[in-house]
């Protein structure tokens, strides 16, 4: 038994060396830090994709226009007398813009080498996002602001995917082209869950309480529900429903990635963090507490290190017992 304690407590200071010269490895590791701008405006705002390529707004004190870094050159994006405003970067390398002509707001796309125009009309598009894949979803027109229509491009032509005088609201693409959004006639007490999966348009969820916010990864949709006086967390994998808390405190803000792993805000005395990996979930501030047996072992410096890779490896061992 105590030869068997001997072998845990080897390994432990075998990782323990192998984190310290990685992070040893980290810190000697030389860097340059270029300086893209010079001038009398303010530059503000940047963004940048996985090729380096870096996107900026520049003010003059009345207007801002955008500007275009390529890891070589800079380049100027827009200029004009309009505002500039929303922009994104996907995982290609496309540049989704929002550009105010001074009478509404439209979609562009910068594809690196051309300003591509997507909508030119007198109604105002808002809360547009891109996928991987350069499609774009955004939301505008419809009777007034509080009833817009939600519209798809998918790289060649646009589609209206809604049009009633319901409320629609904070469409979402993923990468597989699937469009979500929340809406309903009674907005502000029963919103509805809708997805289009590139043909028909089905409603996600039926029930006498707000569906709203929802967020997608790769056909995994994550939002927040009031079934009772305080907000609960539901996923939907493209087949079932699941209601991940219910409890007496209020969840929210929740994110999901492409395996179906969620993490949300929980507010009980303060905000608290919360990850669902599988089928259990854990309070990540429990989890971390659970790690200062090292502090008296360890250097300062070390130990965060530690403490950043060890809950991780908790959370694992623990969901597969």
């Amino acid at each position: 038994m105590r030869r068997k304690g001997y072998l845990i407590l080897l390994k432990l200071m075998m990782i323990l060396f192998l984190v310290n010269l990685i992070s040893v490895s980290i810190s000697n590791a030389s860097y340059i830090v270029l300086q893209l701008t010079d001038d009398d405006y303010d530059d503000v705002n940047p963004t940048i994709d996985n090729s380096g390529n870096v996107v900026w707004k520049k003010h003059d004190g009345e207007r801002g226009d955008l500007f275009f870094y390529d890891g070589t050159s800079t380049r100027q994006l827009t200029d004009n007398t309009h505002a500039e405003g929303y922009y994104q970067f996907n995982r290609r390398g496309d540049l989704l813009l929002a550009i105010h002509d001074d009478t509404d707001w439209d979609i562009f796309l910068y594809d690196g080498s051309t300003l591509i125009q997507i909508t030119d009309n007198d109604e105002d598009e808002h809360l547009a996002q891109i996928n991987d894949n350069g499609s774009i979803v955004w939301q505008g027109g419809g009777d007034d602001i509080w009833h817009p229509n939600i519209y798809l491009y998918d790289g060649s032509s646009i589609t209206q995917l809604t049009n009633d005088s319901s409320n629609t609201w904070g469409p979402k693409i993923d990468n597989n082209g699937n469009v979500f959004w929340y809406g309903g006639e009674d907005f502000l007490l029963n919103n509805e869950i809708f997805q289009y999966d590139g043909s028909t348009v089905t409603q996600i969820t039926d029930n006498e309480h707000l569906d709203q916010f929802p967020k997608v990864k790769d056909g995994n949709i994550i939002w927040t529900g009031f079934p009772n006086d305080n907000g609960e967390i539901f996923t939907y994998d493209g087949f079932m429903t699941k209601q991940l808390t219910d409890n007496s405190h209020t969840d929210q803000n929740p994110e999901i990635n492409d395996s179906g792993w969620a993490v949300w805000e929980g507010i009980i005395t303060s905000s608290e963090i919360f990850f669902m990996m599988g089928q259990t979930f854990y309070r990540l501030r429990m989890i971390i507490t659970r790690t200062p047996i090292l502090r008296s072992a360890i250097t300062g410096r070390l130990y965060g290190a530690v403490m950043t890779i060890l809950p991780m490896i908790f959370i694992y061992m623990k969901a597969q017992q």
